[in-house]
């Protein structure tokens, strides 16, 4: 991405300069000086060059990808945070003494005011554990560990009903990976064990986001199939057989698994061939795309198979989100992003293209719609609107506006996880 920077020419002609001309001086004589000495001069003399020539070659394109998305934006910046800052800031939507933990969703009217649902929920405890989870990996804080354990045993308490697996489990799951909490794994494995018992396509609406959630969520119970220390978790519970001729043990549920994982990604991709494009120059980039590329990643991730990763990386290389303009990506719900900037930040090594695209979705999907305290675009709640405009250059409007646990818990954990990119916050 390109910008016009208009830069005011240096004069040479100030009152200073004028009063006191230079004065003429004589060439140094270097006749005395020790090889050291001049050996030290050219050394300098080679460092300057090397940083001029650096300058020019390099400036330009570490200043565009420094300044990314924003030098798009006509709106003034109000103030500048880093990934992990925001991420702090914004768990105050999940808790504070307004909203006592409890809240679910907000919705903001006609007028821009927004209203808070105070449902403590399965959903909106898991979202606030994933959000958790990127702050723990970020910062090995034990604050958020015990946080994330006491979240999971209010969802224990309450006797929430989870419902399809898609709501909830799959931050669960993501997080029992990290932190080895066995009664994580206890609820993920069963809620996915009764999910699959319901035959393949039984659990799928249509709803090609669902569905290719429902893979990533069977994607990951067959990874956990594959790991000694769960299996051997597993089997203490009865839930896996040792006897390898069993349908109940560990290699026969992780096939089970994989094939209806399989399955609903098949069927996502089907369902999505009749989605509006996001990007006009990729036929393959549907509005749910995203969801398709992680659980893409997930099986991968199970299996090992390196076609799914070959199908990732070409989408990601031909995407190449970091050279566009914004206002070229066909998407006003960042949810449709996130899962795009998750699996580039699993994928990215330090500096590289991948985590350059991603910093550039962070800014115009996350950071853009984050209703700040420090630069509210509503009431500055920490909270982040489901909506943005898809030019770059319009304002964020609250009206008719929502905030969900959802867009939340997956927006601290992507900015947790970033490599201390900072962020410019637009206001109103």
């Amino acid at each position: 991405m390109s910008a016009k920077d208009s830069k005011s020419k240096l004069s040479l002609k100030d009152s200073s300069f004028l009063k006191n001309p230079p004065i003429e001086e004589k060439p140094e004589d270097n006749s005395n000086l020790l090889p050291s000495d001049i050996a030290w001069k050219i050394a300098l003399g080679m460092i300057i060059i090397a940083v001029i020539v650096f300058a020019s070659q390099f400036g330009p394109f570490l200043f565009s990808r420094l300044t990314n998305t924003q030098v798009a934006y006509n709106t003034p910046i109000q103030i500048t945070r880093s990934a992990l800052q925001i991420a702090v800031n914004s768990t105050m939507f999940f808790g504070n003494s307004t909203y006592q933990n409890k809240i679910d969703f907000e919705s903001c009217d006609a007028s821009g005011n927004c209203t808070p649902t105070f449902n403590a929920t399965d959903r909106s405890y898991a979202w606030r554990i994933f959000g958790e989870l990127g702050l723990y990996q970020r910062t090995h804080s034990p604050i958020y560990l015990n946080q994330m354990k006491s979240d999971f045993s209010s969802i224990l308490q309450g006797n929430y009903s989870w419902g399809a697996p898609f709501y909830s489990s799959y931050q669960i799951g993501r997080t029992y990976l990290v932190i080895n909490y066995t009664p994580m794994l206890d609820y993920y494995y069963t809620t996915n064990r009764d999910a699959l018992n319901a035959q393949p396509g039984d659990l799928s609406p249509g709803n090609p986001m669902l569905e290719a959630t429902l893979a990533r969520e069977y994607a990951l119970t067959a990874l956990m199939l594959n790991q000694s220390n769960s299996v051997d978790y597993l089997e203490s519970k009865q839930y896996v057989l040792s006897n390898s001729s069993s349908p109940l043990s560990a290699n026969n549920q992780r096939a089970a698994f994989l094939d209806a994982s399989e399955y609903e990604l098949n069927q996502s991709i089907q369902d999505a061939s009749s989605e509006p494009l996001v990007i006009s120059d990729m036929p393959d980039f549907k509005q749910d795309e995203c969801w398709i590329i992680s659980a893409k990643y997930d099986l991968y991730r199970a299996t090992g198979n390196k076609s799914y990763l070959s199908d990732v990386l070409s989408f990601f290389n031909r995407a190449h989100f970091g050279s566009r303009n914004p206002s070229e990506l066909n998407v006003q719900l960042p949810s449709q992003i996130h899962p795009c900037i998750d699996v580039l930040e699993q994928i990215a090594a330090p500096n590289n293209s991948y985590s350059y695209d991603a910093d550039f979705l962070l800014q115009d999907y996350v950071v853009r719609s984050w209703d700040s305290p420090a630069s509210p675009i509503c009431n500055g709640d920490g909270g982040f609107l489901s909506v943005v405009p898809q030019d770059p250059t319009a304002p964020v409007s609250c009206i008719y506006q929502y905030k969900s646990d959802s867009d939340a818990g997956y927006s601290i954990y992507l900015l947790a996880n970033d490599n201390n990119t900072a962020y410019r916050l637009i206001g109103d």
